[in-house]
């Protein structure tokens, strides 16, 4: 009986250290794979330079030994190089066009992405993984968790970013999303209201307009006296999407505006003009005419300052006398 008994025993410590055994096998951890989407119609903007679009050549790719493309911003006349800069095929897209309305192209060369930070609440779990990746994976505790994406520049600052909530990482699974990530910056350009491409403009003072665009806090407008705009001055910096431009003289002025915000810039809106001539108000001098004598030949002439010349002439009310008319052109009474 006894010998029945011990071997009952060693039979039950058996069954507990299996089960024992078991419980510790069970992770209390999840693998979080988590794909990166790029938007590549919003590079952050570090450079810009205007290319004639009927002589230039630009973002043209060619293989380099780092499996990487070399983008080469190029003068098609003197075929020099402007700028080059490695980018990655499988990453964010660095250098875009942007047609304006003048058939200028400007070229935007973004701020390079130096790495990607994911960022797991709560618990403040943080990653960080080289600028190419495009697919993160992560073992953290099991849980429910926010996840954050930034892609930060070499300054640190997140140009990029995207989110998701309450994602669920369980022992047993791979949990697998993926984000899409968005600019931090404003990346679609204003433009202006109420204004054509070419206006005008008689006393030197006229209002500017333009839309807002999201995430700008700010807004920079600039005048330029030719459509590159190679010597331009900015007149008004601030969170206004109007402005009035005061007392210009004799000229042709050209504006183009952008959002900004603390982290980028967005492109530069479409180019309109003013085409400034002050008229000055029209003044008639002469205010009355010396009285005629019979027998004798009768001339007198009107004049006036202002106004747009040449003047035309004629009588607005009553009649001259029989056999006096008045020179339209001259304003001569004879």
């Amino acid at each position: 009986m006894k010998h029945i008994l011990n071997f009952a025993v060693l039979i039950l410590l058996f069954s507990l250290s299996t089960l024992t055994c078991h419980q510790t096998l069970e992770p209390d951890y999840g693998t979080l794979i988590v794909q990166i989407r790029w938007n590549t119609e919003s590079p952050t903007i570090l450079n810009t330079k205007n290319v004639d679009l009927a002589s230039a050549r630009s973002n043209k790719e060619k293989p380099s030994e780092t499996g990487k493309t070399e983008s080469l911003i190029s003068d098609n006349v003197t075929n020099k190089i402007l700028k080059t800069r490695d980018v990655d095929i499988n990453g964010p897209q660095f250098v875009k066009n942007f047609s304006s309305a003048n058939s200028m192209a400007e070229i935007l060369i973004s701020d390079e992405i130096t790495k990607i930070r994911l960022t797991l609440q709560p618990g403040d779990f943080v990653f960080e993984f080289e600028a190419s990746d495009t697919s993160l994976t992560v073992e953290v505790d099991l849980g429910i968790y926010n996840v954050l994406i930034e892609a930060l520049n070499d300054s640190g600052v997140a140009v990029y970013s995207g989110s998701s909530e309450k994602i669920l990482v369980e022992s047993s699974l791979v949990t697998s999303i993926s984000i899409q990530m968005e600019s931090n910056f404003p990346d679609q350009p204003p433009y202006f209201i109420g204004l054509a491409a070419t206006n005008f403009s008689t006393t030197g003072t006229y209002p500017l307009q333009w839309s807002s665009t999201q995430k700008a806090t700010f807004y920079r407008l600039e005048e330029g006296k030719d459509s590159s705009f190679t010597s331009s001055t900015t007149i008004y910096s601030g969170s206004e999407t109007f402005f009035t431009v005061d007392s210009k003289p004799d000229d042709t002025y050209f504006y183009r505006v952008r959002g900004e915000n603390e982290i980028g810039v967005s492109p530069w809106s479409g180019c309109i003009l003013f085409h400034v001539q002050f008229i000055p108000e029209l003044i008639i001098n002469t205010d009355s005419l010396p009285d005629g004598q019979v027998g004798t030949a009768y001339t007198q002439t009107v004049s006036a300052t202002g106004g747009t010349t040449p003047y035309t002439w004629s009588v607005s009310s009553g009649t001259l006398p029989a056999g006096l008319s008045i020179n339209t052109s001259t304003g001569v009474i004879s």
